[in-house]
């Protein structure tokens, strides 16, 4: 990994994931670029939305970027640039990886059962599945720790052996951290566990031979539930998940609040994207 992205909206929530980024990145011996999308929307400064010239809402996003890189600069002691683009938040972040060739992005999000509203309909719940690079989602009260176990949720193996630059990255991540991996599966109590059990994901322990992989089938209906007792339980630093699983991400993304799907926010969440996500900008 050679350039991490880490995506500002100027919030404590997101302060917070850049801070994580870049003790990440310098553990990566990773550049850090500060990125933040300038939106010309009207700014509901009082009881009416004012129109905020273009020109000077992205002098003012620049120089915000500029004072954040500087305090993340002084306080780990690691170079951060910044870089500011235009448009939709997401052809902004679009633009961003393709110019500045980020290999992962970095985003805060807020969690817990009062916020999953705004959970779901956050900008970066809205990005999965349509960059074309990893994303780390950092909850907005978790700390940068030293990754001592990955919990990578998987439902099939990979296809002909074909890893791609996804877990090739999952890899170079435990690799560097000397990290435990763990490749669980979730059943719904109707679940056949003993079968389950007894279909490992060869390929895929395979590739992540240096990692001493380990498999686990654990069973509940509510999925984010089970992971997070999984997590609790096994004292995990990071949760995965995998290329393709739409149906995985949708049942950990879009459960109803009563799922309580920011029960998987007590750590970061490491978002592999799909081979040809749908708005991919080809370098």
């Amino acid at each position: 990994m050679n350039n991490l992205l880490i995506a500002t909206d100027f919030s404590v929530t997101a302060s917070n994931a850049a801070a994580y980024g870049v003790q990440l990145a310098r553990a990566m011996n990773a550049r850090v670029i500060l990125f933040s999308a300038c939106e010309h929307l009207p700014m509901p400064i009082s009881e009416l939305p004012v129109d905020i010239e273009p020109e000077v809402l992205n002098k003012y996003t620049q120089d915000q970027l500029e004072e954040d890189a500087r305090v993340l600069t002084a306080i780990h002691q690691t170079p951060v640039s910044t870089c500011c683009y235009s448009g939709t938040s997401l052809q902004a972040l679009l633009q961003a990886i393709q110019e500045q060739q980020a290999d992962m992005v970095i985003a805060g999000i807020h969690g817990g059962a009062a916020n999953n509203r705004r959970w779901w309909g956050s900008t970066v719940t809205s990005w999965i599945g349509k960059i074309s690079v990893p994303m780390i989602v950092v909850p907005e009260n978790c700390s940068f720790s030293y990754i001592t176990k990955i919990t990578l949720a998987t439902e099939v193996d990979l296809s002909n052996g074909d890893a791609g630059d996804s877990v090739r990255l999952l890899r170079e991540l435990g690799e560097r951290f000397h990290a435990q991996l763990d490749l669980v599966r979730v059943l719904d109590d109707s679940g056949d566990l003993h079968s389950s059990l007894s279909e490992l994901p060869e390929q895929l322990m395979s590739y992540t031979r240096a990692l001493s992989p380990r498999y686990a089938c654990i069973t509940g209906t509510d999925v984010a539930a089970a992971l997070s007792r999984y997590i609790e339980r096994n004292q995990v630093s990071l949760l995965a998940v995998m290329p393709h699983h739409h149906h995985f991400l949708y049942k950990i993304f879009k459960h109803s609040e009563s799922k309580r799907l920011a029960a998987v926010s007590t750590v970061p969440l490491l978002v592999l994207p799909p081979d040809n996500p749908p708005h991919t900008i080809h370098r």
